[in-house]
Parts: C-alpha cells; sequence; structure tokens
C-alpha cells in the first residue's frame, strides 16, 4: 500500500486494502459483505488473484486450490459486489467487471465438465488445473455478461499476455 501512496498520492484515500486469503471462501464471504455493506459505489471490480501452474493444493472448504482462489473466490466476491456495481451504473453512467483470465483457457481437458467436487478435485497437474480455472472464469464472465445486458454494466475477460513474475513454475 505505501508503493501504490507513493506512486499515486492524490487517489491513496480512495483505495481500500483488505487483506483477504482466497483460499478461504467464508473468508471472502465476509470481507466482500462488508465492502458491499460499506461503500456507497463501485465502479469497477478486478478479479485478478490467481495461483499460476503451481501444484495442487487443497482450500479451507477441500476444494482444488487453483479452482477456488482462480475462480470461485471471484464468484463469492461478485456474488457480494456485482449488486453494488450495477447500482454505481445505474447512478453514475456505468460500472465494470474485468476477469484476468488466460489463452491457456483453451489448453483444458476436453473431459473437464464442472459437473462434481470429484472432477473439481481430481489433481490433473498444474498446468491443467490452471487452464480449467481459466477456463471457468470465461464462462462465468459469458454468463454474467447476460445478465447485466442493457445495465451499461460491462464485463471483459482479458488474457494479459506473458508477465515475469518471478514465481517458480511447476
Amino acid at each position: 500500500m505505501s508503493l501504490f501512496k507513493s506512486e499515486v498520492p492524490s487517489s491513496a484515500d480512495k483505495v481500500i486494502w483488505k487483506q483477504t486469503d482466497f483460499l478461504n471462501l467464508h473468508e471472502v464471504q465476509r470481507t466482500s459483505k462488508t465492502l458491499a455493506q460499506n461503500l456507497s459505489r463501485l465502479d469497477c471490480i478486478w478479479c485478478n488473484a490467481s495461483i499460476v501452474t503451481a501444484p495442487q493444493v487443497m482450500s479451507t472448504d477441500n476444494l482444488d486450490g487453483h479452482f477456488t482462489l482462480n475462480h470461485l473466490a471471484h464468484c463469492v466476491l461478485l456474488k457480494n459486489l456485482l449488486p453494488l456495481v450495477r447500482k454505481t451504473a445505474g447512478e453514475y453512467g456505468e460500472g465494470r467487471v474485468v476477469f484476468t483470465s488466460s489463452s491457456l483457457h483453451t489448453t483444458a481437458p476436453s473431459t473437464v465438465k464442472f459437473e462434481s467436487r470429484e472432477e473439481i478435485n481430481k489433481d490433473i497437474g498444474p498446468n491443467n488445473l490452471y487452464a480449467k480455472s481459466k477456463l471457468a472464469n470465461l464462462f462465468y464472465a459469458i454468463y454474467l455478461a447476460k445478465e447485466v445486458v442493457g445495465e451499461n454494466v460491462y464485463i471483459n475477460a482479458v488474457h494479459p499476455g506473458a508477465v515475469k513474475t518471478g514465481i517458480p513454475l511447476a
């Protein structure tokens, strides 16, 4: 947060930092409900949290960590905050939801159906777990875009390109 304040001092007081463990859906629920109750306006939500191609971990809800952190946590967040984005769009002209997805969604196994907990939790290797979660982002973005037609709420999913993060890959 201090880096942000030094780089963009005029906007620093407008940023709310809420550290939340996205591998714990109850914590995401609690944080997003608190934000929804305390904010009067929300112009944009950027769903960017992600485990990349790392070995499988399990969430506190005993679900695959890639799927939980990369996808389900964003769904919980949006369940509570999208109504505020919609309200903001109605009052101020527009609202946005952006998913940082990945072109690697195209490499998700063709057997992915999102039909059961067992399928979600099956360890199909780091790259496939990541690809599956990013495919879920795209499906959810398409679903949400249909839900907000005519509301000036824009739902986007983007591939940011390769980014050198320093995170070791599996």
